[in-house]
């Protein structure tokens, strides 16, 4: 299971709300650029550094992977997709920007992960690391996202 996040005009939100398979025509046009992050099996590792929870949390923090509104008809493999609208957006902006990356390497425990089966469960020091290079992508996404006034869309897959 890997996560896309994407950042998007309320155009191409409509766009993918009226024909999913447009999403699909994004992502392979986007992949790879600063529209559009893969961020790999970090997502749930991401989610826990922020919340300390498996699943859920408090708003902003608990948006930041996992969005806020369902894209019932857009289904990555993992269920719907979800987004944030740019007020939200700036929410989880302002968030990440307030905590420092010592506060959460801080909070990188693996045995902790583990216990809490972070997905994908072989967690060890050295995948600090990898946390760390896709959190710095997806802090600069949010922020690109931000500047923009656009929306954000996450899916699971």
């Amino acid at each position: 299971m890997c996560e896309l996040i994407m950042r998007l005009s309320k155009d191409q939100l409509d766009k993918i709300y009226a024909d999913h398979n447009f999403f699909w025509i994004l992502r392979n046009k986007w992949r790879d650029t600063d529209h559009c992050i893969d961020i790999d099996k970090a997502w749930h590792g991401i989610h826990y550094l922020f919340n300390q929870k498996a699943r859920g949390g408090t708003r902003p923090a608990k948006w930041i992977i996992f969005g806020e509104t369902p894209v019932r008809e857009l289904d990555g493999g993992y269920g719907p997709a979800h987004y944030l609208t740019p007020s939200q957006v700036l929410e989880v902006n302002n968030h990440i920007s307030n905590i420092s990356l010592e506060e959460l390497k801080k909070r990188y425990n693996p045995e902790e992960f583990w216990s809490a089966r972070i997905y994908p469960t072989s967690w060890d020091e050295s995948d600090w690391d990898y946390l760390l290079n896709y959190y710095t992508q997806l802090k600069t996404l949010y922020q690109k996202a931000t500047d923009a006034g656009e929306y954000v869309l996450m899916v699971i897959g």
